[in-house]
């Protein structure tokens, strides 16, 4: 279960300093600010740092679309797509509707759910497994007793 813990831990990402730095780059005061800049609720922000998860990043990116998506997705490299200071080409608009892609979001939510289930099933299977094993190696240990 440890392992498990430490998976989860090193998936966490800090949403909160995400949706800073973009207040910071669109350069407005708040959290509030930016949610009325996305056209969405307030409330849906503070729900991402809640779950470590920007649910709708495409909402963001149809805004400001010259943010590097990995970074989004994770805090993780450049902010922006470029390292000059020229403008990005606008994000092109994908094949797919905003249904659609709220679709896929929620299968992958769903697959992500089914692993975890899959992992705790498997951990708790590892440890019946190491109790079995112990109560069979008590037998043997006295028989090497004796």
């Amino acid at each position: 279960m440890a392992k498990m813990n430490n998976m989860q831990e090193e998936k966490y990402i800090d949403v909160g300093k995400i949706i800073d730095s973009l207040v910071e780059y669109k350069k407005l005061k708040e959290i509030q600010d930016l949610a009325v800049f996305l056209e969405m609720p307030r409330q849906s922000l503070y729900s991402w740092i809640k779950r470590g998860r920007i649910a709708k990043p495409r909402k963001i990116l149809v805004k400001i679309p010259e943010l590097n998506i990995s970074w989004l997705q994770t805090g993780e490299g450049p902010m922006l797509n470029n390292a000059t200071d020229e403008p990005a080409a606008p994000l092109a608009r994908s094949a797919h509707t905003d249904k659609e892609f709220d679709d896929m979001v929620w299968k992958i939510e769903l697959l992500e759910k089914r692993v975890k289930d899959k992992e705790e099933i498997i951990d708790g299977l590892r440890r019946e497994n190491e109790t079995l094993r112990a109560g069979l190696a008590e037998p043997v240990k006295k028989k090497q007793q004796l």
